[in-house]
């Protein structure tokens, strides 16, 4: 369900709601893309006024993706990540540290 959670916030941004929204989860974010671009994405589901089916498409200019991690003096810090019609351009730095060091932990146990 994670990766249907942009197309409903999506949905609300259509109707010219703004919507703000933290996350843990890698899903979230590289979801976006699915509904930038010249993509429409359609949800579907059920209401109290029966089966609803909605199309769902945003600019780059509706959506901001911001990291914010602490700093070596427990700060934090807020940065801005490049969006394109295909969604996140780098990924998500503290993401991608997890990744690299499970990758290398990953073949490092293959090599033995």
């Amino acid at each position: 369900y994670q990766k249907k959670l942009p197309a409903l916030f999506g949905k609300a941004v259509n109707d010219e709601k703004q919507v703000l929204v933290t996350s843990h989860s890698s899903y979230f974010p590289l979801a976006l893309s699915t509904l930038l671009g010249e993509k429409v994405y359609t949800l579907e589901g059920q209401t109290t006024r029966g089966r609803k089916e909605y199309e769902i498409k945003l600019d780059i200019e509706d959506i901001k993706v911001y990291h914010v991690k602490r700093n070596s003096e427990g700060y934090s810090t807020v940065e801005e990540l490049e969006i394109d019609e295909n969604g996140l351009k780098e990924g998500i730095p503290s993401f991608i540290k997890v990744e690299r060091e499970l990758l290398d932990r990953f073949i490092s146990f293959e090599e033995e």
